[in-house]
């Protein structure tokens, strides 16, 4: 297709993948749809370590694990600069643009969030998309460190994660301490081992009663667990993102230059380039945010 698409012409190429991250991302959530928040991460929460069960788990575990959320990660970086880039063309402000669609994904994704559903990640990506615009002129030299040290700092965050329970688990000074150390440590349990059967039974009580008690519920506790927690993700994603608008960009220049005449190919061939990337961070920025 000489001369590439149009400036409000879709690209297939993207559509496609992200089609394909969207759906291997269903195969993960889909747990949580059904299930016990903790099942989500530990097969023995709800009954799934035995059989076809912990087979299912392990294969969604090794295949798509982290691997989707990093295919969708590369792409909406690839997104937000054509965007920009197409705002440029048509003679808008490229920032105005940006952050107005960044401001609708929040406000999105927020609704989402506290009215249907706890693993929204739509806002967690505006954030992230407001943060990376910043950073757009950066030279690839520049960036790709930067990517690689956002993902060691995200490692190091989970590092001490052991540290933290551990350090809970220390004599406390005085009562209010000792209690406040034991609800840190009920609710780690709860999202990452099994949970005390009176958990699960409340949780299954409350997803299976009324709508309003479900939304009551969400903004009493959730909310603040999860936007209290969005630190680490924020980062592996931002990480994430940011090689996928360099190589974009790198291949843009060679494409006016010749050696990639087809735009199209030349998407398809950076999308070919971000599965092994993805393979940096796998599962532990799963704790605060949902595939």
């Amino acid at each position: 297709m000489a001369g590439g698409p149009g400036l409000s012409e879709r690209v297939q190429s993207l559509d496609i993948v992200r089609g394909v991250a969207v759906l291997g991302i269903l195969l993960l959530n889909i747990v949580s749809f059904g299930m016990p928040e903790a099942a989500y991460f530990n097969p023995r929460a709800y009954g799934g370590a035995q059989g076809a069960d912990l087979a299912a788990y392990l294969i969604n575990f090794v295949l798509f694990d982290g691997k989707m959320r990093g295919l969708f990660s590369f792409l909406f970086g690839a997104s937000m600069l054509l965007v920009i880039e197409r705002a440029q063309a048509n003679g808008r402000n490229p920032a105005a643009v940006h952050f107005a669609r960044m401001g609708w994904l929040l406000v999105f994704g927020l609704a989402h969030l506290w009215l249907v559903w706890r693993g929204d990640i739509l806002a967690h990506y505006a954030l992230v998309g407001m943060i990376a615009f910043a950073l757009r002129g950066l030279r690839p030299a520049q960036m790709l460190p930067l990517a690689v040290m956002l993902v060691l700092a995200n490692t190091l965050i989970f590092a001490g994660m052991p540290m933290s329970v551990l350090d809970l688990q220390q004599p406390a000074a005085n009562a209010a301490e000792a209690a406040e150390n034991a609800r840190q440590l009920h609710d780690f349990v709860g999202g990452f081992g099994v949970p005390a059967p009176a958990d699960i039974a409340y949780e299954l009580a409350l997803y299976r009663g009324g709508y309003v008690g479900i939304v009551r519920e969400r903004f009493a506790r959730g909310t603040r667990n999860r936007l209290s927690g969005v630190k680490s993700p924020v980062v592996l994603t931002l990480a994430k993102i940011l090689p996928r608008e360099k190589l974009l960009q790198a291949d843009d220049v060679r494409a006016r230059s010749g050696s990639l005449a087809d735009p199209p190919h030349r998407l398809l061939h950076v999308r070919s380039l971000g599965f092994d990337a993805a393979h940096l961070h796998q599962s532990g920025e799963e704790t605060v945010c949902r595939r």
